[in-house]
């Protein structure tokens, strides 16, 4: 798609390509975490969680399901369910929803050891939306882009 867009503004010289920041973003998310063992675990994981605790009454600690046609979008969201879930975890029992604790455990204790890698991993989200607001301006407006 860049490549066909690169040749249209070649031939149309009036048009700008303005690459979109939020696929930007996201593709850098996606080098950066591709190449993390720990976030393939963790990605693994959190798919089967979703499979184990959806249509039970944990449904609500279920992760975020992986949309095929965004699935490189959706990194955010997982690292974001991922700090929840930490967060969640560490509460001493009197602040827990009145969930089991005998069935929450296994369902999403397999997040404890991934404690030193998630807070990395939302430290470069935030870096991707700060980033993605700093160039995307509130509106929609794309910096430098004219009608």
């Amino acid at each position: 798609m860049h490549k066909g867009s690169k040749q249209f503004c070649q031939a149309q010289p009036e048009t700008s390509f303005i690459y979109d920041i939020k696929h930007k973003v996201a593709a850098v998310r996606k080098r950066a975490l591709g190449a993390d063992g720990a976030w393939q675990e963790f990605s693994r994981w959190a798919g089967q969680t979703n499979q184990r605790v959806q249509q039970t009454a944990l449904a609500a600690l279920a992760p975020p399901r992986h949309r095929r046609q965004a699935r490189d979008m959706n990194g955010a969201e997982l690292v974001t369910w991922g700090v929840r879930m930490w967060q969640y975890l560490a509460e001493d029992g009197s602040q827990r929803q009145a969930w089991d604790p005998q069935r929450v455990e296994p369902a999403v204790g397999w997040v404890r050891p991934y404690r030193h890698e998630v807070e990395p991993w939302r430290q470069g989200v935030e870096g991707g939306t700060i980033t993605e607001q700093f160039v995307k301006p509130p509106g929609g407006a794309t910096g430098g882009a004219q009608q």
